[in-house]
């Protein structure tokens, strides 16, 4: 049958046939229009579901952008007498900016302290003397006559602060003194200064390690290192604390399955921490690297609270068990401890700190570190150059002194080395309630207060923490303590622990 028999379907294909001719030609005209048309045919013979789809996406498109809304604001207003707005008003309750404190949250902000100086000896605000045992001024630099004095000229000379972000105008002749100073005192290359310590390590970590590169991690870890793990999105593996078997356990799991699969290099990184923020206990230093060697992985080394208190200048893990500050690719330290300054650091060679002024987020978008507190970390750094050890061999005398005093005191263990000048100390008792703990350690907080002793327990964000550990008191040690009063401590500990276990025994019968 041919289309001459009805005329009325040939005139209907000449127009279609004129019409696919007349978009043909207008379609040559625009650019790029050979390619789109190469594009459709191929897609077509090649798969033409997706063309179908793709079709149909177009038509959906076009239906959602040209349709008409079913309700409008004009439709949907309603004319409110004066009364019934009256009423409504008075009817709406608005939810609370923040929730209700709970318990635990009344009794942080009750038990906040507020003294007149940051030194040893000192006095709280209702005129109170009292010892400061919570100051992590473990060399009781921030009483150096010379780093104070140093330190107000530099505030006339520069100023408060520098207002901007290094790589703008932030960075001054005081920080490039404090980064070559604190490289040369370690023994590595080059140093980058941030200006807060907490934001070091968060922002060290995302700067290196990404999606898919491979961060095994020591499972009691900082929240400054829990928080850097996570903004790197890389895939992370625990390993148990301080547990060198179990590290090589998890490296040799992981190597095997690189070699079974064939799978593609990655950076691969081990973060762990010289003295624990959470547990005051060290790491093995010589043994991390030894398996960092065997297995090529890349190590971070967290030493906030070692450096300036280890080693036999202060020098940190690296001095303390003589392994080449080199063998440890990133060495991340404190300024606001022993040194007396504020912000932290990052050590190692000079192409990875380089790497960091252009994608470290904290040092990008951060202004810098205040002029004065870089000149004390650097005028506390020739202190310990010109000193020798003397300090830190004083520091380590009275933190053992501590630990002899606890070791006759059968209500306490703990879990920090004995050169570690932060002490953690828990209740032997485990058995009680992690609540009550808590209460019992406050109250004996506040009892040691009235004697003239300022001790801390140690506050952690709960809800964010990875691992939930035991609620403890937080001892800091400094060379400004004296012997008589480390002893005196000791006894109120005890003597305050005695009677509270005994009051919480009696309220459970």
């Amino acid at each position: 049958m041919s289309y001459s028999t009805y005329p009325f379907v040939d005139d209907v294909y000449a127009y279609y046939n004129q019409t696919v001719t007349f978009l043909g030609k207008l379609l040559d005209i625009l650019p790029g229009s050979n390619v789109l048309k190469i594009y459709v045919k191929s897609s077509y013979q090649n798969d033409p579901l997706r063309t179908f789809i793709e079709f149909l996406l177009l038509v959906f498109a076009a239906y959602y952008v040209l349709r008409k809304p079913k309700t409008s604001p004009d439709n949907n207003y309603v004319e409110l007498t004066g009364k019934e707005v009256n009423e409504l008003v008075a009817d709406w309750k608005p939810e609370p900016l923040v929730s209700p404190l709970d318990e635990m949250e009344k009794l942080e902000l009750n038990s906040l302290t507020v003294l007149e100086s940051t030194h040893i000896s000192t006095k709280l605000t209702d005129g109170r003397s009292i010892i400061n045992f919570s100051s992590f001024n473990f060399l009781g630099l921030a009483e150096n006559k010379y780093i104070n004095d140093a330190t107000v000229r530099t505030i006339r000379e520069c100023g408060l602060g520098a207002c901007g972000p290094p790589n703008f105008y932030g960075s001054q002749d005081k920080h490039m003194r404090l980064e070559k100073d604190i490289a040369s005192f370690i023994g590595v290359e080059a140093t980058i200064v941030y200006a807060q310590s907490f934001q070091t390590i968060s922002s060290v970590i995302p700067a290196f390690s990404k999606r898919g590169d491979i961060l095994i991690v020591d499972e009691a870890c900082n929240f400054a290192i829990q928080k850097g793990i996570q903004i790197s999105r890389s895939t992370i593996r625990y390993f148990k604390h301080n547990d060198m078997k179990d590290l090589e356990r998890i490296l040799q799991e992981l190597e095997n399955d690189f070699q079974r699969h064939n799978r593609p290099l990655t950076r691969r990184f081990i973060i762990t921490e010289g003295i624990s923020e959470n547990l005051g206990d060290m790491v093995d230093l010589s043994k991390v690297v030894a398996l960092k060697k065997k297995y090529k992985y890349r190590l971070i080394l967290d030493e906030s609270w070692s450096f300036g208190t280890c080693g036999r200048t202060g020098k940190g893990l690296t001095e303390h068990f003589s392994v080449s500050p080199n063998d440890v690719e990133m060495i991340i330290g404190s300024l606001n401890t022993s040194l007396a300054g504020g912000g932290g650091f990052c050590a190692g060679s000079t192409l990875m700190v380089e790497h960091q002024r252009l994608s470290g987020m904290a040092f990008i978008f951060s202004a810098a570190l205040p002029a004065a507190l870089a000149t004390a970390s650097y005028e506390a750094i020739a202190i310990l150059n010109r000193d020798g050890g003397s300090m830190l061999n004083d520091l380590r005398s009275k933190c053992a002194l501590f630990h002899a005093a606890l070791t006759r005191n059968e209500f306490f263990d703990t879990t920090s080395d004995l050169e570690s000048p932060v002490i953690y100390l828990h209740l032997t008792k485990k058995s009680i309630p992690y609540n009550k703990q808590v209460a019992i350690l406050q109250d004996i907080v506040e009892y040691c207060k009235d004697q003239g002793f300022l001790i801390s327990r140690a506050k952690r964000v709960e809800k964010m923490e990875r691992l939930k550990l035991q609620p403890s008191l937080r001892i800091c040690i400094s060379t400004g303590h004296t012997n008589e009063q480390i002893e005196r401590l000791s006894s109120l500990l005890k003597e305050n622990a005695d009677s509270m276990l005994k009051k919480h025994i009696e309220s459970r019968a």
